[in-house]
């Protein structure tokens, strides 16, 4: 429910929106108490959308699913944040969340921000699909430097046997430039083309 991630909402009104009830709730920085939250107030976005909050996960296709709230299992993720709610208390973004897919190769899974930490989410991911091969994790992985948070990133996606990775939004370039070593990929910035397997199709 931030608002580098809803920006484009004015532009899509009409549509069905699904999103954990935490999206919509007030969000201000810790720093200086800025708003952070949606752009549009709360009441419009029910109005203006076909609005679903959930906590679980929602399949919109037999091969795509949105994940719901990730449980926040790994020690090393999600142990600070730099948000807080309207009465001042900290906010961890439990709307933070991701989607997976199932395709010809194994599982993609797509972040948003990582708030939930990009290796709780591809744990839930696998959980929810069943798929335990994991073709491509990709988004915002919310790493700010190439520190021990970063390697122990890279330790838990090497564990789960991530074929490729694709760190973009919200992951400083020396994170990037870290993932990229380990996977030998290339750096993801606006305007890149990944191709991707197509998603799974079950027969008639």
């Amino acid at each position: 429910g931030h608002y580098d991630h809803t920006g484009g909402l004015p532009f899509l009104t009409g549509k069905k929106l699904i999103c954990h009830p935490a999206a919509l709730e007030p969000k201000h920085r810790k720093s200086d108490g800025s708003w952070n939250g949606i752009p549009i107030p709360a009441s419009d976005i029910r109005k203006l959308f076909s609005v679903t909050e959930t906590r679980e996960p929602v399949w919109l296709s037999s091969s795509v699913v949105f994940l719901g709230e990730i449980p926040r299992l790994t020690s090393f993720e999600s142990t600070t944040t730099a948000f807080v709610n309207d009465e001042g208390l900290d906010d961890f973004i439990p709307d933070d969340s991701g989607v997976a897919i199932l395709s010809s190769e194994g599982l993609i899974v797509i972040s948003g921000c990582a708030h939930a930490g990009i290796c709780n989410i591809v744990k839930h991911a696998i959980k929810v699909t069943g798929e335990e091969n994991v073709h491509a994790v990709m988004g915002g992985f919310h790493l700010k430097e190439d520190n021990e948070v970063t390697r122990e990133t890279i330790h838990c996606l090497k564990d789960m046997q991530v074929s490729h990775v694709y760190p973009s939004h919200c992951t400083a370039m020396e994170a990037r430039m870290a993932f990229a070593r380990e996977w030998e990929s290339p750096i993801i910035t606006s305007g890149s083309v990944i191709n991707l397997p197509p998603p799974m199709i079950e027969p008639d």
